[in-house]
């Protein structure tokens, strides 16, 4: 596991993780010329958002790092994080009446299956 090889493991796991996807977007953003529509007003909810993905998945792996010596609890750990998108699409289902893709709901039912298969240990 990456989180064990170094001192504050989960804080280098977030900081390389973020790297390689904000050069991967950068590259992507330049390909389809995306920089020309960015404006103050797209700016900011950018950088907010990414900056709450950013806290989040430091979160998720300080949980893992911080729960490596608990026998299980990096699986249940996992599992929880398997639940997160489920949980965000169900609530734009009912709370902004979004309406995703049939594969959206496949994928989103298909973890918490898994997440709860894995948690009771049923794979």
């Amino acid at each position: 596991m990456a989180i064990n090889r170094i001192a504050q493991g989960a804080l280098a796991y977030t900081a390389c993780w973020n790297l390689f996807s904000t050069l991967l977007m950068t590259g992507e953003t330049f390909r389809v010329k995306a920089f020309q529509k960015l404006t103050v007003q797209t700016v900011v909810p950018l950088l907010l958002y990414g900056l709450a993905a950013t806290g989040a998945f430091l979160t998720q792996q300080l949980a893992v790092q911080y729960s490596k010596t608990i026998a299980g609890a990096v699986v249940n750990v996992k599992s929880l994080v398997m639940l997160h998108l489920p949980i965000i699409v169900i609530l734009g289902l009912v709370t902004l009446k979004e309406r995703p893709k049939p594969m959206t709901l496949t994928a989103s039912l298909s973890a918490i299956l898994l997440a709860f298969l894995l948690v009771r240990s049923l794979l």
